[in-house]
C-alpha cells in the first residue's frame, strides 16, 4: 500500500499496454480510485493525445525513497532534481 501523498515515478507498464507512454513519469499517489483493482488516483493527470490519465495500477507506481522534496525544481513542465 502507498501512503497519499507520496512522490513516485511510473515504471514497468508494457509495451501495447494503455498507458505505456506514461513510464518514467514523475506522480503523487493520491489514494484509492479502485481499492478492488489497487488503482491510484495521480496528480498530475497526465495527457497523451487526447487520453487522460488520472490513475494508475499500483504495481505500476514506484514510491521515491529516501527523498527530500526540496531538491525537486520544477522548471515549465519539466521536473529535474539537483
Amino acid at each position: 500500500m502507498i501512503k497519499p501523498g507520496t512522490l513516485c515515478m511510473i515504471r514497468g507498464v508494457p509495451p501495447g499496454v494503455l498507458g505505456y507512454e506514461l513510464n518514467g513519469s514523475i506522480v503523487t499517489a493520491e489514494g484509492f480510485k479502485n481499492p478492488e483493482e489497487r488503482i491510484y488516483w495521480i496528480e498530475p493527470a497526465l495527457f497523451v493525445g487526447p487520453a487522460r490519465f488520472t490513475g494508475s495500477r499500483e504495481r505500476w507506481l514506484h514510491p521515491f525513497t529516501d527523498f527530500d522534496p526540496s531538491e525537486l525544481n520544477t522548471t515549465d513542465r519539466e521536473l529535474e532534481t539537483q
